[in-house]
């Protein structure tokens, strides 16, 4: 399936539909970034598949600022290490199972700069949050206008080019 819609920019490449909502949500505070992914109806997830070969991205929940050239990117990841063996829990499980990094993106690839902050699951929605004053005046301080969220997973990628809201206060997040 391809799906592409003008108005939001969605792009997806799916055996199933996957997602209920495309509600993706991106506010920036003073005090704090938030990023709010729709939920997946999947209930169990499985990680380190045998499908999956050594060394690839089976799942993430990105955030990049800018392009592919140059920016910035960061969300949980979970990579198939050698060796592996297959794993199986809810979205939570897989989640602590990833990575959490911030990537300096460049036309060679990328750093790994550390940690953004922090990710928790509301509503089986993935929520990342970014409250260093440091991080958030480096990342938001020129106020991009947009950013790309994407969800990856053996099953689909999909990806929105969300408008960002900046604002002064915690207008308070639909879930």
């Amino acid at each position: 399936m391809l799906l592409s819609l003008a108005a939001g920019e969605t792009i997806a490449q799916s055996k199933d539909p996957a997602i209920e909502d495309l509600n993706w949500v991106a506010v920036v505070t003073k005090n704090e970034a938030t990023f709010m992914f729709p939920a997946t109806k999947r209930t169990s997830w499985s990680w380190y598949n045998s499908e999956t070969q050594d060394g690839l991205c089976e799942y993430s929940w990105n955030v990049m600022i800018g392009d592919h050239k140059s920016g910035f990117q960061f969300g949980p990841a979970l990579f198939k290490s050698n060796g592996s063996q297959t794993a199986n829990g809810s979205l939570s499980d897989l989640i602590n199972a990833c990575q959490h990094d911030l990537w300096r993106v460049s036309e060679d690839g990328g750093d790994n700069v550390g940690g953004y902050g922090k990710t928790k699951l509301e509503d089986g929605k993935v929520r990342l949050t970014i409250s260093d004053p440091k991080l958030l005046e480096q990342l938001f301080g020129p106020k991009p206008k947009t950013v790309q969220m994407m969800i990856n997973t053996p099953e689909f990628l999909i990806r929105q080019k969300v408008e960002v809201t900046h604002t002064h206060h915690n207008p308070g997040i639909t879930r």
